[in-house]
């Protein structure tokens, strides 16, 4: 069995494009123009952070590969447990 080795930030870009059909079309799912996702593609950083939930609600792409160093899990509440009271 081999480990699978997780996306860079720009792999995870490249796939959310593909997913959605063009970067004309992953603009227009997160509001912003082709120009934009063009130079987050250029960059090699990847999406902005707070275009990730909206990219992966909209491809299957996940905010962790979009972005590996947010704390999602905090951020989209992944995972936690209810506090006792809560």
């Amino acid at each position: 069995m081999t480990q699978q080795t997780a996306l860079t930030p720009h792999e995870a870009l490249v796939s959310a494009i593909r997913k959605a059909g063009s970067q004309s079309a992953l603009a227009r799912l997160v509001g912003k123009k082709q120009a934009h996702v063009s130079f987050w593609l250029k960059s090699g950083k990847g999406a902005p952070a707070e275009y990730c939930p909206s990219i992966e609600a909209g491809t299957g792409v996940l905010c962790e590969h979009l972005r590996p160093h947010v704390r999602w899990e905090v951020l989209l509440h992944r995972g936690a447990s209810k506090a006792e009271g809560v």
